[in-house]
């Protein structure tokens, strides 16, 4: 779309904040016939059998939410969690249309088999520990209910860096507060929108680290670009690991991509309204694909903290063979007034 040709990357051409559009391909008048009745009649009743299911299974999961907070050990929380929320998840996205899942993990280095490969030529995940440092791409809600059924995991919320501290005033030494732990609840309602200036005091993300490993509560989700795109490229990052002083040291950094190859109606959510958007995404009878790529860990004492934002990036974009583009959250800022006008 011509009219918003400004947030279209020089560099690629992309447009990463427009919702992708159906591609037009010329048809004869029966199938434009049996197009009609699979979106205009099927399609509703589909999604209408989806959401009586979907009801009952988002009771269970309120419910065992609230279960879990009767457990007095955080050990057999973890795990009545791990498999009882993890299993209704599942069943969530299982009734969503994500029918199958594959996660694989792979190696960006060229040469011989990693010797802990197993026998179907992938290489066996790295155990993701409680503290540990999830990075992701994002590009919808079924983003968090995804990483939600498999990690149970901790999810932050970054403040945008003040635009009038400069790099040579930083102080290396100094721990920044720009982080603060937010419920499942909270990310799926900022699915999509811009982070803002938190009202309340942030911490660190070396203490939340810390924390979540105290309390066992699973590993910290960070999304890098800190807002949704569609899919078709990576947003600049944010500054996320920006002193040397918030690393904490006992962490491993998880880079995880996630990748949705149904064309449309896409999962992909970089703006709109998201009940229309899910009851959209329901009515089609073809199962929506959503692969899950993951790297071997690395641990953060060996990557320099100056570039480990574009590092990061950049590996997130060899992983699933995505460009990454200089536009970033400001832009998407920018981007969502307009679109909202």
């Amino acid at each position: 779309m011509e009219k918003y040709s400004n947030w279209r990357d020089p560099g690629t051409g992309i447009q990463p904040f427009l919702p992708p559009a159906p591609v037009k391909i010329d048809r004869h008048i029966g199938q434009i016939v049996v197009a009609c009745v699979r979106d205009y009649l099927f399609g509703p009743l589909i999604a209408l059998a989806r959401i009586v299911l979907l009801i009952p299974v988002l009771v269970l999961l309120v419910s065992t939410r609230y279960i879990s907070y009767l457990f007095v050990f955080h050990a057999l929380k973890r795990l009545y969690q791990d498999w009882v929320t993890g299993g209704l998840i599942r069943l969530t996205l299982f009734l969503l249309g994500f029918h199958f899942i594959p996660f694989n993990v792979v190696s960006l280095k060229k040469g011989r088999q990693d010797p802990t490969a197993s026998g179907s030529g992938q290489r066996q995940p790295d155990s993701i520990q409680s503290g540990d440092i999830i990075v992701a791409n994002h590009t919808s809600y079924v983003d968090i209910i995804y990483l939600y059924g498999r990690f149970n995991p901790v999810f932050v919320q970054m403040k945008p860096l003040d635009t009038t501290t400069t790099t040579t005033s930083r102080d290396p030494t100094q721990v920044e507060h720009r982080f603060r732990r937010v419920s499942v609840y909270e990310a799926l309602r900022g699915c999509g929108g811009c982070p803002a200036a938190a009202s309340s005091s942030g911490t660190s993300l070396a203490a939340l680290t810390r924390e979540a490993r105290a309390r066992r509560s699973g590993p910290v989700v960070v999304f890098i670009e800190g807002t949704t795109s569609n899919g078709r490229a990576l947003l600049k990052p944010m500054d996320v690991f920006r002193v040397q002083a918030d690393v904490d040291r006992e962490s491993r950094i998880h880079l995880l991509l996630l990748k949705y190859t149904t064309s449309y109606p896409s999962p992909v959510f970089p703006v709109g309204n998201k009940l229309a958007h899910c009851f959209k995404m329901c009515c089609q009878a073809e199962t929506p694909k959503l692969a899950d790529q993951d790297l071997p860990s690395q641990p953060k004492s060996a990557l320099p903290v100056d570039n480990l934002n574009s590092q990061l990036t950049q590996l997130l974009a060899n992983l699933g063979r995505l460009r990454a583009t200089k536009q970033g959250y400001q832009e998407k800022q920018k981007f969502l007034a307009y679109y909202y006008r």
